[in-house]
């Protein structure tokens, strides 16, 4: 893994704080930006081996699922109808899953890049990086199908087998990335959400589920993807 983080590669150091609810080392963190997707979106962690963990930061959706609950104000029932018969939030719903996915796919990628430097033996230059991101940085949303495609350009026939945490198995965990992808691209495209060609109702419960999920993908992936690269 990485020996530092070299200036004007994927990451920009914006602080240094403690960040001890991610992973139970519980050390220090780095709040990390990545120009890949212009957002904050992952935190490095330091663990007690002194390597690093890569972890997604989550703070922009945390910020949207609060504007989403305050503004329907947690209570019980449907949020009023609107004009246009839609119902109020649902604009934040999709602004969720936007920002969710958009962390994910820069994540997925940079623990992609440093999977690739181990497979290699060696650092890419700055120069390196950036044509050999050129090969692979159109990779496509992260749905599972694509996760592991993007993985077998390293050897690694199935990067999620043997991923798994309490009750979220590996097939869970495909189906929820899946689910998402689906969602994120109707979103995207203005059409009405479907998942498997059935419509779907997208409530901000949902989301929060969707977000505990990533949030455990990246305390995890980035190592059990190293574990794949012989």
């Amino acid at each position: 893994m990485r020996k530092a983080l070299r200036k004007g590669r994927f990451f920009q150091i914006l602080a240094l704080k403690s960040q001890e609810r991610y992973i139970s080392h519980k050390i220090a963190s780095l709040i990390l930006t990545s120009p890949l997707c212009g957002i904050r979106i992952s935190v490095k962690l330091f663990s007690k081996r002194g390597t690093y963990l890569m972890a997604l930061l989550l703070t922009y959706v945390d910020e949207l699922i609060t504007a989403r609950k305050n503004l329907h104000g947690g209570n019980v029932g449907a949020p009023r109808k609107l004009v246009d018969g839609g119902h109020e939030g649902s604009a934040l719903n999709r602004a969720c899953v936007v920002m969710l996915t958009s962390a994910l796919q820069a994540y997925v990628g940079e623990v992609f890049v440093t999977c690739s430097e181990k497979a290699f033996g060696r650092s890419l230059s700055d120069d390196d990086l950036k044509l050999y991101s050129k090969t692979w940085d159109r990779w496509g949303n992260p749905s599972a199908k694509n996760i592991t495609q993007l993985f077998q350009r390293l050897g690694v026939k199935d990067v999620f087998e043997g991923l798994s945490w309490q009750k979220q198995n590996t097939q869970t965990l495909r189906k929820n990335l899946d689910t998402i992808n689906q969602v994120r691209n109707k979103i995207a495209h203005g059409q009405v959400i479907t998942v498997d060609g059935k419509p779907y109702s997208l409530q901000i419960a949902t989301i929060s589920r969707w977000r505990k999920v990533l949030e455990q993908f990246g305390t995890r992936f980035e190592e059990h993807a190293l574990g794949k690269i012989r």
